[in-house]
């Protein structure tokens, strides 16, 4: 190749010369330039050689881990080091030989790397990039799944779904299919769609059964069916996993739900034996303490209550993870509740919502610490309340023990009291009826005794809204007919104030709740009821028996006051 002359350029940008070099020496500068060319494109690819020989060696240990059945999400220190490499290498890549067409591989092998390293944000940077900068990358079918990852890591399941639906409609043939099902089935079990989730990890295992993950889906299938209350569908699963798999950890955890299952099926000789095995893993794994808390349920499914004390009690300290510690208070909450010892199951109570998020059922934690609450303000009130105050607190009792601690025989009593105080509180003694006749026909299946309750409801209090709809049934106007008696009031009220007499009182909007603050358990106390007292009630009946936290209905043995759930028998 031949150069022309070179133009020197003065300080001041004139020319001053041309010169003319021999050909020997233009051909030397011609050689030098192209080895600089060659060595800056070399280099470039060298670096990117590097930077993927360190990502694929920290992969290749990542996949022995896998092979071993060992648990392979979170990177070793040697891997760590590995993937830092490799994003430093592709970080030069960007830096120094920006427009390289090796860009989109730096980017992408950067976004794995982030993604290996749990670094989702950055890795969501690092992919938004590529498919900015080449929306036709060759690696756009992997970048959307591993995207899709990205966003399952951060919480952000609305893009998870979104990408993988992205990925089914732009490559519906996709090699990362049975992934991208997985995905999308654990999204719907993040988001506690426990229907989406076993349609999802069910087609997955239909289509792919010997896929590497077939054991992991299977758990996971399980786990949905055992929260769709699907005892023996999650048992049988469970039991396949156990049967299949090779990696110890997903074992472990497999026996661990299948021993809380298994009481739920009356099979509880088959729970001891699971229960033996895992306390001889369960320091391996660190997880005594769910042992033991899998243990107090099996007795309180036995009806052992008694032993459930000593045994979470003396749990000792380095059992209690914050986890452990909050079910545990939980379910030590319900067996003090059990023998009524409510200062003691106040207290548990109290420890175990501090941590909501890890509980089995945690709505119906918060609701039991909160009828306790109630019915203990109310218990401290009633110790200095004046005679016309009395009445409301006692029926704030009774509802609690109605609605929130599934005592019907105990709120019936107080019920009744309130309802022989009309001289002191005709408002409460009303609502005592109402809640009399309701303990009567849905508790206590007796009703004439509910009918005859209502029947005097309407006779002594006719003007009550408890009275209105029992008249008008789930058809009635509540509302319009409070409103209709507030205006009639206010017009007796005016007559009497003209003739100087005091204005009766009657019932209010106040009125239409149980003597406390609106809540689910008050409006179902004045809610209306069916045509017919003889009819299901609009509320759930009470359950007298109160299981441990999952347990099914009946667990354990029922309190002394209770009533065994309609349909089942007392343990």
């Amino acid at each position: 190749m031949c150069f022309g002359p070179l133009r020197v350029a003065t300080s001041q940008g004139g020319l001053r010369r041309r010169v003319r070099l021999p050909g020997g020496r233009r051909l030397a500068i011609a050689a030098a330039l192209l080895g600089t060319v060659l060595a800056a494109g070399c280099a470039h690819w060298n670096t990117y050689y590097n930077a993927n020989r360190s990502f694929r060696e920290a992969e290749q240990e990542r996949e022995d881990k896998v092979k071993a059945g060992v648990d392979a999400v979170q990177a070793t220190a040697a891997q760590k080091a590995k993937y830092e490499l490799a994003l430093q290498k592709t970080q030069k890549i960007l830096d120094e030989y920006p427009g390289s067409d090796l860009m989109d591989d730096a980017l992408f092998l950067m976004a794995k790397a982030h993604y290996r390293l749990t670094a989702y944000r950055m890795s969501i940077v690092k992919l938004d990039l590529l498919f900015a900068n080449f929306p036709r990358t060759p690696y756009e079918e992997e970048a959307i799944y591993i995207q899709a990852l990205d966003y399952l890591g951060v919480g952000d399941l609305e893009n998870s779904t979104m990408a993988i639906e992205r990925l089914s409609t732009r490559f519906p043939e996709s090699r990362f299919r049975a992934e991208a099902l997985r995905v999308s089935a654990e999204n719907k079990f993040a988001l506690k769609d426990w229907e989406g989730a076993r349609a999802g990890f069910s087609d997955w295992l239909v289509q792919f059964p010997k896929g590497a993950d077939a054991d992991r889906m299977g758990y996971q299938l399980g786990e949905a069916l055992f929260e769709l209350k699907d005892y023996a569908g999650a048992g049988q699963r469970l039991e396949t996993v156990l049967a299949a798999t090779t990696r110890r950890e997903l074992a472990f955890e497999a026996r661990l739900l299948l021993a809380r299952i298994l009481p739920r099926l009356g099979r509880h000789d088959e729970a001891s034996r699971e229960a033996a095995v895992l306390r001889g893993e369960a320091e391996v794994y660190k997880s005594r303490g769910d042992v033991a808390l899998v243990e107090a349920e099996g007795l309180i499914a036995r009806g052992r209550v008694e032993e459930v004390t000593p045994l979470l009690e003396n749990m000792p300290q380095d059992w209690r993870t914050p986890t452990v510690a909050a079910r545990a208070a939980d379910l030590l909450g319900r067996v003090y509740l059990r023998q009524w010892k409510l200062d003691e199951a106040a207290r548990q109570f109290r420890d175990a919502t501090r941590n909501t998020g890890v509980l089995y059922e945690p709505l119906e934690t918060r609701r039991l610490a909160d009828a306790v609450r109630e019915f203990q303000a109310a218990e401290q009130a009633l110790t200095s309340a004046k005679e016309d105050k009395r009445p409301a607190l006692k029926l704030n009792q009774a509802n609690a023990l109605l609605l929130g601690l599934g005592r019907p025989r105990q709120a019936l009593a107080l019920y009744l009291e309130v309802a022989g105080l009309a001289d002191r509180d005709s408002s409460a003694a009303a609502r005592a009826l109402y809640g009399a006749a309701l303990v009567y026909r849905d508790s206590l299946a007796q009703a004439d005794s509910a009918a005859t309750l209502l029947a005097r409801l309407q006779q002594e209090f006719p003007r009550s809204p408890q009275a209105f709809t029992v008249r008008t049934g789930a058809e009635g106007d509540l509302l319009g007919f409070l409103r209709a008696e507030r205006e009639r009031r206010a017009r007796v009220a005016t007559a009497d104030d003209a003739r100087g007499k005091p204005a009766p009182m009657g019932p209010g909007i106040a009125d239409t709740v149980a003597a406390r603050a609106p809540d689910a358990g008050a409006e179902a106390l004045t809610s209306a009821p069916p045509d017919s007292v003889d009819a299901t009630p609009a509320a759930p009946a009470p359950d007298g028996a109160l299981p441990a936290a999952g347990m099914p209905e009946g667990a354990g043995s029922a309190p002394a006051d209770s009533v065994p759930p309609p349909g089942g028998e007392r343990s």
